[in-house]
């Protein structure tokens, strides 16, 4: 292959050849082949561990809770009977308590650990993968045709290929459906039949044009569709996916109303409404049920339909697999917990959580959620198709006397996160003081790689560091693959040390940032990051305050679509007008940021010796008149804000086209007012600066005179 070539020597499916020319053309043609995509250095090795002969209490699938008496020999048959005879033993005994788990799958046996149940382990004895499962199990083999009366719902061109299984059968009655059940083939979550079908990429098509009604609750559609959809056999049931107002928070559900006279469609909204682009599908439709990995519920018989079953499915029926409330000390080891209807795991009040070496996957809400609780550690854990958050942590550390939570997410791998809702579902949030994420990799998801501040939730003390992020924020463009955003009152955040690859889409017109700081997010700093090919710009800083952007290496990208208005990857951008548009209208109490300034002590004594400039903020909230809105501490000034050190390499015809425009970096003037701004080292990509080898994706910095080292060679797991 070449930059002009590409040479195949071989067959490939019409899927496999559509992936290839996706990789070929985003990447091969966006920048000259002297600078390839950033290869990581650091490898992950599968940690082995040996059987776990001095556990006090065993589990098998082939047990018995009447017989056994929880031996090695005579294992228990449930978690709840080990559970019970722990807490037994914990009467007698004290010090941390072991259940090892014998291989198999266990179904769905959720547990709950309180008050009395801290000093606890659960792990897998080491004998094969031990499977907590929330879903049932569907044979390939008792799929069977439809019936003649059965096609009239399903399109003439698929009935041959749609098969149908009773889940009744299966004990599965019609009141144990709804809409958080979802269909699986291994690990492969199947569509729910929608129109328009998704992309050949694999990502979600849209209907784009239709007309907003006059009371801005319904959208009209174009004749060709709507006598499509007149057609439907279930109107009442279908649902639509939709970002009707803005790409960073999108509704889904059933449709309020459908006006079949006027092919106007009333879907379910968010609090932002319907905008001037909305676009969106439908989906729970039989009459379209049409390509392969899709299926259809019919909740009133209970039938499961799917076209081409290639092997055995899932359904997914429960829900919760652990509600961790005031026990502490509890770890989690070499478990697989998959097909639940909710949140997977819930801790709050709980100090001293571990998961390890755990699998999440195929699981509907947010993978491990963490509230109010201290020194958690997830580590070396898989997080695969979670609909939500893969790892949550809200109120973790104590805003008013700035005691950091300790808690680690670190050398995990999380994959195709934000599988059902598509926005504000980053593989990890946190929030709270002194969390940490490091060594993760991080890819393939519609939106965000790491959040860590946004409205109330405070983010304090937030390292974010040594991550292997890659081809996140493929469905909105108002986005970053790391974002924060809305917090004056806060500080201590580090940023550093990350690579960040190919953000966005640009075939699909989607132009996310790398590293977004928004709302007047404040109180971070971010070096030593790579941010490779990112479709919109590497940073987008939106207002916000104490603010230190240094040494960081910007290489490529930028959005091709159209060619009369070009963005480059290499904009930085400190949108201040819009801040001073939101923020500083003297004064709206209303606003989340001066709500956020009282909720959070930030003038005591403890704020003022930790971070001397927040304490210094200038805030009166029964001032309504005289405010010294040129005053360096007035909160909505980018005050103490420095950026330098940073270099762009980027293609010489991008760099001329640029400052033809307004050129890389897009300041405003009160930065350089209330704070410094230094101007990158640009360089095109026929020179190499300061890198070990860039041909080959060595990104190791070899000359600190250009730009300090980057530690390219710790990034990613381990």
């Amino acid at each position: 292959v070449t930059a002009t070539e590409l040479n195949p020597r071989g067959t490939a499916t019409r899927e496999q050849f559509a992936a290839i020319m996706h990789r070929f053309d985003t990447t091969k043609f966006d920048m000259l082949l002297s600078y390839s995509e950033p290869v990581i250095k650091s490898t992950y090795t599968e940690k082995k561990h040996d059987l776990v002969t001095d556990a006090d209490i065993y589990v098998s699938v082939s047990g018995s809770d009447e017989n056994g008496d929880g031996t090695l020999g005579k294992p228990y048959l449930t978690l709840e009977k080990a559970i019970d005879a722990a807490r037994s033993i914990h009467m007698t005994k004290t010090g941390v308590l072991t259940i090892a788990l014998k291989a198999g799958d266990y179904g769905y046996q959720p547990f709950s650990l309180g008050v009395g149940d801290s000093d606890l382990t659960i792990r897998a004895y080491g004998d094969g993968e031990v499977i907590l499962n929330g879903g049932v199990t569907l044979k390939k083999s008792d799929f069977v045709p439809l019936s003649e009366a059965e096609k009239e719902m399903f399109p003439a061109s698929a009935v041959d290929s749609i098969r149908k299984v009773d889940l009744q059968s299966y004990g599965i009655s019609p009141s144990q459906l709804g809409e958080n059940n979802a269909v699986f083939c291994g690990e492969r979550r199947l569509d729910n039949a929608r129109y328009p079908n998704k992309s050949d990429d694999g990502y979600d098509a849209f209907v784009e044009q239709c007309i907003r009604t006059s009371d801005g609750k319904g959208l009209t559609l174009l004749p060709f569709v709507s006598k499509r959809i007149n057609k439907y056999h279930n109107i009442d049931e279908m649902c639509t996916l939709g970002y009707y107002a803005v790409d960073w928070a999108e509704a889904h559900g059933k449709v309020e109303d459908y006006d079949v006279t006027t092919g106007t469609v009333y879907p379910k909204l968010n609090q932002y409404g319907i905008g001037d682009t909305p676009y969106f599908y439908f989906y729970n439709i039989p009459d379209e049920l049409d390509v392969p990995d899709e299926y259809y519920i019919d909740v009133k018989t209970s039938t499961l339909y799917v076209f081409d079953p290639t092997e055995d499915c899932v359904i997914s029926l429960d829900g919760r697999f652990l509600d961790l409330n005031g026990a502490d000390n509890v770890s989690l080891v070499d478990l697989t917990f998959c097909y639940g209807t909710s949140e997977g795991i819930y801790v709050h009040d709980s100090d001293d959580f571990t998961l390890k070496h755990c699998t999440v996957r195929n699981i509907r809400g947010i993978g491990v959620r963490v509230d109010n609780s201290m020194r958690t550690l997830i580590s070396e854990c898989r997080f695969y198709d979670v609909g939500n958050r893969c790892a949550e942590f809200k109120n973790c550390g104590d805003r008013t006397t700035l005691t950091p939570a300790n808690s680690v997410v670190d050398n995990c791998i999380f994959e195709k996160f934000g599988s059902v809702d598509k926005t504000n579902a980053p593989a990890i949030f946190m929030t709270g003081v002194g969390l940490t994420a490091s060594h993760n990799e991080i890819c393939n998801s519609s939106n965000i790689a790491i959040m860590f501040s946004e409205y109330i939730t405070t983010g304090i003390d937030i390292t974010v560091e040594y991550n292997y992020i890659h081809e996140t924020v493929l469905q909105s463009s108002d986005s970053g693959a790391i974002y924060a955003g809305r917090n004056w009152a806060t500080g201590g955040n580090k940023v550093r040390y990350n690579i960040i690859a190919n953000t966005g889409n640009y075939q699909r017109n989607f132009t996310p940032f790398g590293i977004y700081l928004d709302d007047g997010m404040s109180g971070t700093e971010v070096y030593g990051n790579i941010i490779y090919n990112s479709v919109g710009r590497a940073f987008n800083i939106n207002g916000g305050r104490d603010l230190n952007i240094h040494d960081n290496i910007i290489i490529g990208g930028g959005n091709r679509n159209d060619d009369s208005k070009l963005e480059f990857s290499a904009k930085q951008l400190w949108d201040f007008e819009k801040a001073t548009d939101n923020f500083t209208k003297p004064f709206d109490y209303e606003d989340d940021l001066y709500l956020l300034l009282d909720m959070i002590p930030f003038r005591s004594d403890v704020w003022a010796e930790r971070f001397p400039l927040v304490a210094r903020i200038v805030y009166d909230k029964t001032q309504t008149t005289g405010l010294d809105i040129d005053d360096i501490d007035f909160p909505a000034n980018p005050s103490y804000d420095t950026y330098k050190d940073n270099i762009i390499v980027l293609e010489q015809e991008k760099i001329d086209r640029a400052n033809e425009d307004e050129g890389l970096e897009c300041v405003v003037d009160l930065v350089n007012e209330f704070g410094t701004f230094e101007p990158s080292k640009v360089y095109n990509t026929e020179v190499n600066p300061c890198f070990a080898d860039p041909t080959s994706g060595d990104y190791t910095v070899i000359d600190t005179s250009v730009v300090a080292d980057n530690h390219f060679a710790e990034i990613g797991r381990y």
